[in-house]
């Protein structure tokens, strides 16, 4: 696979333009999937992926391992769950929580690449509505807000690099009419995100 890194701010651009337009494309995909739901029984489970665990959002469908290969590459790993309230007419999901862990090339550090993100996402004609950091279980993340008013999607995403050279993400998305629906669940599950060694 070709590098992305050759020593130049371009080349850190790059890498992450790269991540946003996976992101662009699970989320699009994600929504036009269509899943018929086989029990009325809703449970609360483990989601884990490359060293994290997180507890998963009761009542909500994951995305089948099937459908996410097809979307992901050699470097990511992608868990996402969506929504039980779907669109009656295209039973697409009003909303999606995910977590993408992309193995980073070498040793890198949040607050060097966190400007090529938001570049990123600028250049990819999102709307950066908001901005911070916040701690999750004693971790500094990065978090955005982003309108993708052509898609109908908003946005919330949560950034984070490890010593593991990893780039983690996790990520809330849903239509403008449900987000603040999904909000509350979100955080409560954004907040059980724990890593399973010792990181930066």
């Amino acid at each position: 696979m070709k590098s992305y890194y050759d020593g130049y701010e371009s080349s850190r651009e790059d890498i992450f333009f790269k991540f946003v337009k996976v992101i662009i494309s699970i989320l699009i995909a994600a929504f036009i999937i269509k899943w018929a739901l086989t029990s009325d029984i809703f449970f609360k489970e483990s989601l884990s992926g490359p060293g994290y665990s997180m507890e998963s959002p009761a009542g909500w469908e994951r995305v089948p391992d099937e459908q996410i290969k097809k979307l992901e590459d050699e470097n990511t790993t992608i868990v996402a769950y969506v929504s039980p309230q779907k669109d009656p007419l295209s039973e697409a999901p009003y909303a999606q929580i995910a977590v993408y862990t992309v193995d980073l090339p070498r040793n890198m550090w949040m607050e060097d690449e966190y400007p090529a993100i938001l570049s990123a996402i600028k250049r990819s004609g999102l709307n950066l509505v908001d901005q911070g950091r916040t701690k999750i279980n004693e971790k500094v993340f990065h978090w955005v807000l982003v309108d993708n008013v052509q898609d109908n999607i908003v946005s919330m995403q949560f950034f984070y690099i490890g010593e593991n050279k990893k780039f983690y993400k996790i990520i809330y998305s849903a239509t403008p009419d449900y987000f603040n629906n999904y909000r509350a669940l979100f955080e409560k599950v954004k907040d059980t995100f724990e890593f399973k060694f010792l990181m930066s």
